[in-house]
């Protein structure tokens, strides 16, 4: 009984640190807030995140935008939200066959408020407006 006990002692505080380690790559909602989108080729956008879903919208000029998805919300859903990277998509076919998908892998950049990074092979940038 003694080593049965001592062996799950020792067990549970060998388990300890690791499991501790690991909580600084889980998944959290850290990201939650308004955003401003800039893109590469001047285009921009508004993302609005609460937790693990969002929306996103085109704005800017007409001009700048894809005729299919300029002004309406799109549905976005976010893939991996950690302290070192935050993944999502924005599904532009649920609102419009026209309407392209797209893929969005950002990292923080001198602190939670500025994420940098692609969307395809586009360079992005995004801005926290609030949280």
């Amino acid at each position: 009984m003694k080593t049965a006990l001592l062996a799950a002692l020792l067990l549970a505080t060998l388990a300890t640190p690791a499991l501790s380690q690991h909580s600084d790559v889980d998944d959290m909602p850290i990201y939650e807030g308004t955003w401003t989108v800039h893109f590469q080729d001047k285009r921009t956008a508004r993302f609005v995140l609460t937790e693990w879903e969002g929306t996103w919208t085109e704005t800017g000029p007409a001009a700048t935008r894809h005729p299919a998805c300029g002004g309406r919300k799109l549905p976005a859903t976010v893939h991996h939200s950690t302290t070192s990277e935050l993944e999502f998509t924005v599904w532009g076919s649920k609102v419009s066959a026209s309407c392209p998908d797209l893929g969005f892998t950002l990292a923080p950049v001198g602190g939670p408020n500025v994420l940098e990074g692609t969307a395809g092979e586009e360079k992005v940038r995004l801005t926290r407006t609030r949280r």
